[in-house]
Formats: structure tokens, sequence, C-alpha cells
């Protein structure tokens, strides 16, 4: 049953061409249910849903709710999990959902389902639901994160949109994306019919000239736009559009590259709905020789110290390349690392050039300003609008490119700030400009962002026009704008006349510093007609794998080819359980294709993607005749570390000139010191004599059974319970009275002595603590100890055998701990809880 109306559904098919089988590759989708408001309006968050295998029928779409998914457990991993299934288990069924159609007669307020689909190869990955937000997002893997639980998974992803049109057909809008990282090569194209069969294709003719971007005499121009391929004679491979003239009936295009012969009449095709993606194969993107090989690519540029640090992109091979985007949001990296400091000069020769010097020097202010005007033509307020202006000192204190359009069509100002502030600063590096407090509206971990970072990224000051709450065309102008500079950065042409940054053939020069993760992306050969989406704003100009359509048919996706060597198998062998902290004795056999060469290399192994190391350091081991020796290795600190849950270890085989790399998992319990889930008390320090509040929060969907307290000391020994009663919720606030005698023995008490002997127990004394019970008198402390021995600060005015003794404590009394223990009604399976503390003095 559908958790959201659906009106018509897309069928997407995936072509397995990876060296795994259909029963090895698993896939993910999910996203968000938004209405759009448009107007340049920005929509409210949606709430979420994730697919599901049909038993029978159309795929299935369920809620994203944290309490119909397993919740962390000791038989479950340290955060819910969306589910993922294999190709074998979609089978035919796997569609894309159109929401019903709720748009006004112009499309307004209309609903659309935004996600990813997510592909694994070798193991599921582990997209995470939050369980604090309303409603419960999910967060995707993370190639930034070392930590992150899908790392020793090979992972990629597809963005996609799906709406509903009042025409009753589908608007389907997809890309593939390297914005993040490189996991998978994979392809995409829609359809106009569910057997994919029929291309969105557009015949045409048109004249060329060899030498020339310019195509004249067009006989068709209807659906050619920013980015379509073209293909056809005389068209050189990768070709694409970057401009159709506006207005009636137009009958020229320009290209991004040069024609190859001089023809009339040529025959020309638009390729409007893909094929785009990878076309490269793995294996020579992670090992070639050539410019698909990425290490070759940098090694070869010729601006060798401004190609060189993005090979830090390949730390995560044979897994994955990672963008720099990402490399810059983890946080393990240093700010002083390369990348992060990539822009700087560049940034502030930009805001430079835009800049004029004050005829009087000023402490710290720039007296080097190139005192030009910056103008930049924008389409964003429903017109062609050319937007001019220069660097000047904002009144909050900051430096900002301020623009208005000169006509007076739009009587909005717009600033793009300067992104080097007080938030941010460089230990290395002094910004040209004085800096100040990052604007009110950038968030505070925005703010740390390197200005490099934000331009990697496209965030932070360069992308936030909904930050400052604009609407309407506001919005979508202060959009436009920063897009174009950032694209301009990424592109290396930032320094360029602004009118010129929509020609392709400038970007990338050597001359400057650009983002060499593009230029790698959009290589012809590499890449379907050299496009890619390699950096978030890579669709300005149209050079980017986004594809849209209306009745859309069928969206196919084909995962590509590794290699011409086979995928072998790993086999890992690891124990059932161990302890949080402690280590585990693992090993691992990599087993080729029958008479084939023996594999060599080596096995890495992670624990929800947190690599692990062995007692001599080493996060990998080198295979002898195909076997990785058993060896110790650490179990790192995990994320809920405290608590028991079910963890994935992976042995990721590196591969070899014969093989391909292949992962192998296994499930392992590891037991935490605070048990099985949480336990948390009100107020969290007390003295003896309270009632505290115990909140548990049991690890179970559908809970049914007892739940008891106990009070225990350092010894282990129960000192107090609460009885166990039904429980029938997973969280439950428990009343619990602490007795004041929590710390009492037994001895004998000689009057006129200030010994008590035979001592049944000096568990949790402290010196200080003052004693109460037959023969001591008020206000009697406790001067020292030994194993039976109590040395007072006082005479005893009494004799007394076997008497029982309290400590009223005036000093922290340490080492207790509140254990929870939920006992299940039907079944085996005995859960407990732990929270340490020490009493308040």
């Amino acid at each position: 049953m559908s958790s959201f109306s659906i009106q018509s559904s897309v069928p997407v098919s995936i072509t397995n061409n990876s060296p795994a089988n259909n029963d090895n590759v698993w896939v993910t989708v999910y996203g968000s249910l938004i209405v759009n408001p448009g107007n340049n309006q920005t929509p409210a968050q949606g709430a979420n849903y994730y697919l599901v295998p049909p038993t029978a029928g159309q795929t299935q779409v369920v809620p994203t709710a944290v309490a119909d998914l397993p919740p962390p457990g000791p038989n479950s991993p340290d955060g819910v999990i969306l589910p993922s299934y294999t190709l074998t288990q979609w089978g035919n069924s796997l569609c894309l959902p159109a929401p019903t159609y709720s748009g006004d007669a112009n499309g307004n307020n209309n609903q659309q389902y935004s996600g990813r689909i997510l592909i694994s190869v070798g193991a599921p990955t582990q997209a995470q639901v939050s369980v604090t937000s309303t409603p419960a997002s999910v967060s995707s893997p993370s190639p930034a994160s070392a930590q992150d639980p899908s790392t020793g998974t090979f992972y990629d992803f597809l963005e996609f949109t799906v709406a509903s049109n009042a025409d009753g057909s589908i608007n389907v809008d997809i890309d593939t994306s390297q914005v993040d990282a490189f996991g998978l090569p994979m392809q995409l194209q829609f359809f106009k019919d569910a057997a994919a069969t029929q291309a969105y294709n557009v015949s045409f003719t048109g004249d060329t000239t060899a030498g020339s971007t310019e195509v004249t005499a067009l006989t068709a121009t209807t659906g050619l736009g920013q980015g379509v391929p073209v293909t056809g004679s005389g068209m050189a491979p990768g070709s694409a559009v970057v401009s159709v003239p506006v207005g009636a009936n137009p009958t020229s295009m320009t290209l991004n590259l040069p024609a190859t012969a001089t023809a009339t009449g040529a025959a020309l095709t638009a390729v409007m709905a893909g094929p785009v993606g990878v076309v490269g194969v793995r294996d020579d993107i992670f090992n070639g020789s050539d410019m698909s090989n990425f290490a070759t690519f940098i090694k070869e540029q010729s601006n060798k110290d401004n190609a060189s640090p993005f090979m830090e992109c390949l730390s995560a091979a044979p897994m994955r390349i990672v963008s720099p985007k990402d490399i810059c949001e983890n946080p393990n990296v240093s700010a002083s690392d390369a990348l992060n400091n990539y822009f700087n000069a560049q940034v502030d020769n930009f805001f430079l050039q835009y800049f004029t010097s004050p005829a009087t020097s000023s402490p710290g202010v720039p007296a080097n300003g190139g005192g030009k005007i910056f103008s930049l033509q924008s389409s964003a307020f429903g017109q062609s609008l050319t937007y001019s202006g220069s660097v000047t000192l904002q009144t909050d204190g900051g430096y900002a490119l301020s623009l208005a359009d000169a006509s007076g069509t739009d009587s909005n100002t717009y600033t793009i700030y300067y992104p080097f502030s007080t938030q941010n600063a460089l230990a290395d590096y002094t910004p040209v400009f004085p800096v100040a407090a990052p604007p009110a509206w950038i968030s505070a971990a925005m703010a740390k962002e390197s200005a490099s970072q934000m331009i990697f990224a496209c965030d932070a000051v360069f992308a936030d026009n909904t930050l400052r709450g604009l609407s309407g065309a506001a919005l979508a102008v202060q959009g436009d704008l920063e897009n174009s500079i950032s694209a301009a950065f990424n592109r290396g042409i930032i320094l360029n006349e602004p009118s010129t940054w929509g020609d392709s053939s400038t970007w990338y020069p050597d001359s400057q510093p650009f983002n060499y993760w593009v230029k790698y992306w959009h290589q012809a050969g590499l890449t379907e007609s050299g496009l890619a989406y390699a950096f978030p704003y890579d669709d300005k100009f149209g050079s980017s794998t986004n594809i849209q359509q209306s009745s859309v048919g069928n969206v196919s996706i084909t995962l590509s080819t590794w290699g011409s060597t086979p995928m072998p198998t790993v086999t890992l062998t690891a124990p059932a359980s161990g302890n949080q902290g402690g280590s585990l004795q693992l090993a691992a056999s990599v087993s080729g294709v029958s008479s084939g060469a023996v594999p060599t290399g080596s096995i890495s192994y992670f624990v929800d993607g947190c690599v692990m190391s062995n007692t001599s350091n080493q996060t990998s081991v080198a295979l002898a005749n195909g076997q990785a020796a058993a060896a110790s290795f650490s179990v790192p600190a995990l994320p809920d570390g405290a608590y028991t849950h079910s963890y994935t270890v992976t042995a990721v085989y590196s591969g070899d000139s014969n093989y391909q790399p292949a992962v192998a998992t296994q499930t392992v319990q590891l037991t935490g010191p605070s048990g099985d889930f949480a336990v948390s008390l009100n107020p969290p320090q007390f003295p003896v004599g309270t009632t505290v509040s115990v909140t548990t929060v049991l690890p179970v969907a559908a809970v049914a059974g007892t739940l008891a307290l106990n009070l225990i000391d350092s010894s282990q020994n129960v000192v107090a319970s609460v009885a166990a009663s039904s429980v029938s919720s997973a969280t439950n606030v428990t009343p619990f009275d602490i007795p004041a005698n929590v710390l009492s023995f037994a001895g004998i008490v000689t009057s006129g002595n200030n010994q008590i002997t035979n001592v049944s127990s000096t568990n949790d004394l402290t010196p200080g603590q003052v004693l109460t019970g037959t023969g001591i008198p008020a206000n009697t402390t406790i001067i020292s100890f030994s194993p039976c021995t109590i040395t007072m600060s006082g005479n005893a005015n009494a004799d007394a055998t076997g008497a029982s003794t309290t400590i009223t404590s005036n000093a922290a009394l340490v080492g207790f701990a509140i254990q929870a223990v939920y006992v299940p009604t039907e079944g085996s399976g005995t859960l407990t809880g732990q929270i340490n503390f020490a009493f308040q003095a």
C-alpha cells in the first residue's frame, strides 16, 4: 500500500555489466516528497520515503519512520539503517513513483519526489536514518568521512526528481554525479517507451565550417538547448550546444567544439536524453597508463604545482576516488592541507581586481586595487539584465562584491561576500582584505570552512541566497550570480571578463589554478560527450549530465564493465563476537577463477567503515598464495560504542593485474561496557537518599516484557532494586528511591578505641567520609582504612560486635551504576543497560 498518492510511475531498468552478479549488486532508493511552491520560492522540508520491491505489482513506497525500522540494539547496527535490495530482489519491478498532481494551472505548489538511487557492489550500503529529526531524515553515505559505515563498500549514486504534469504525463529529472566521488562507472538514458526502444533524439541538417563552432541553416531547433550533445557529420567527439539564439525560429547554434569538416546540409542528431555518464573502464581509471587514469592525468598536467594537490583524491582507492570538495569536508583533513589553501591567492586576486583603493591609505586596506567594474549578464529576473558593481566595505564590517542592475529594472542590490572571515583564518596565509565576522546568515559550521572549500563545494558565501531569506526573483538572481562566480573559480576563468565565461574553449587554462577534478571528468572518451557533474554548479553553461524530459517511458541505467579481468571470491574469517575497544582475529582468502593465476595484492579490513590496524599498526596484509594470514586487528572507537551492537566487518581485496578488487563481509556482535541499551538519570548526579528518575530506551521495535532496576556498587553487588514491572513502550521513565545507607558494613567497635576491626567490606570508602552507627559519636570521620580495619577521627563511646555502620558521605561516592534489565514476555534474549555515576557529596 502506497504511503503517498501515486499518479503514475516510470520503470527503471538496470543493466548489470559489472563483474558482480545480480545477487551481489544492491540498490537503495530514497527521497523526500516536497511541495514546490514555484515562483522562485524555497520549498519547505518534505516527508521522507524509501522504496521496497513489491510482493506483486509495482514498487512500494514506504514512509521513512524510525519506528518502522530495526532500532539500534545488540543484534542490530548502532544506527537505524535503510534497507537495501539486490538486483535479483528488484527483478523488473523497480519504478520511480510520481506523486499525484497538486499544482495550479501554472504548476505552482505541485508535489515532487526527489532523492537518490544508491547502487553498491559487493556489500549493501548503510544509509543512516536520523532518530532525532522530525520528519526523519536520511544521511547518505559520505566519502568524506573515514568513519562512514559504507567506507568499505563500492558504491555510487544518481540523483532524481519525479513529478506529475497536469496532463497526466511524468516529468523526470536525473543526473549521474562525481560531485562527491567516483565509485562505479554507469550510464543513464531516457526512452519514450517502456520497452526502451525509442530514444529522445532529434534529427536535422545544418551548414558546418571546419574550425568554427557556429552551425547555420538549421532545419530544426526545437528542443535544442545548452548542454545537449550533437553528433553527426563534421562533429568532433564531445560536441554539445553552448547556445541557441533567443527568438522565434532560430536557424543557428554555437557548439563547445569546432567542426572538423565543412559541409552544407550536414546530417546532425541532437541527443536529447542521454546517454550520459562515465564510459571509461573502471580498471583504466584506477590503474591505466593513459589520460583516463586519474594519477596519470594529474602527473601529465603542465602546471605541476597547481595539479599535484589533487593526487589526494586517490586516498580512498581502490574503493573510490574522492572529490576535492569531500576531501576538504573531511574533519580529519588539516586546515593547512594543500586543497584547503588551493584558491587562496585567486580569491584575493578576484576581489582585488574589482576593488578601488582609497586615495588616502588606511591601515590594512589594500592599496593595490585594480579599480575595474564587474559586469555579468543574468536572465534569472525573467529577462536578460546586466549586473555591475565593485568590491566595497559593507555596513557589517565585511567586504563584498556589490552588484546592481544598471537599467533599474531590478531594483535589488546583490552582494557576494569575501570568503575569508574571523572564523576561518588560516595559520599560514594572510588574506589581503581585513577580515570581519562572517555574515549573520552563515551558520557556524559553514563559517569555519576554508575559502577553498566554499569554492569546491559551491556553498557558504557562494550559495547563500536561501540562507538570506530571499524570495521571488531576488532569490533566483542572487543564486545565479553566485552560481556563475563559483563555476568560474572551478574552471580557472574567474579573472577573465565575465562576458566570456560561457566559452568552454577558455576553461581550464594552465596559467591559472582550477579544479583539476572537473577537467578530468570532462574528457571526451572518459564520459559521454565530455559531459559530467563534477562540482555542484557544473550545470552552468550546460556541461553537466543532468537530463530532463516529460512523458518518459523508461529510465535506463547501465552499470559498465570494470575491465577485462574477473572479480575473484573473497572469503572472510572472523569471530561471531568480540568487545568494543578490543581486538578481532581476522583472516581472509582470495580465490580466482578455475585454472586462473593465484591472486596477489593485499587485504584491508574495516569495521562499519572504520579502518582496522594490526598489532604492527598495519592497515593491510599482503597475500601469500592467495591467503591473508590470521592476525589480531584492533577495534577502533565506534559511534555509540558504549553499547552492544552488531557491526559489519569488511575484507577489501586490492585487486591485481589479473583480478578486480572485491569485498567480503561478516556481521560481528561487539559487547559494550554499558550493555545493550541507553540508560540516563535525572538529575545526572545526586546524594544518597534521593529519588532519581531513570530513563531507559529499549532497542526493541515491539516492546512486551518486564523492566527491573538495580543499584550496583564497584564490586558488582546489588545495593538496592526496583522490582520488575510490565512495560509496553520503548522509552520508559522509572522512579528509583536511592537508600541513605548505600555504603554500610559490619565490624567490631570497642569503647575508647578509634579503630573498627573485622570490617566486612571497605569497598568505595574514602577518607573524610562521616560514620554513623552504634558506639560511634556524631561527626566522626574516616581517617584511613586497610582491608579489615578502619581508623576513625575519634574514639568509640560504646562496645558493639558485628555492628552495622553506615557511611553518610561528605565526599563523592564513586564506582556505582544503575543497571536496567529487560526480560521479553516471549522468547529469550534478556537485555541489559547500564549507566555509571558518582554520588554527589
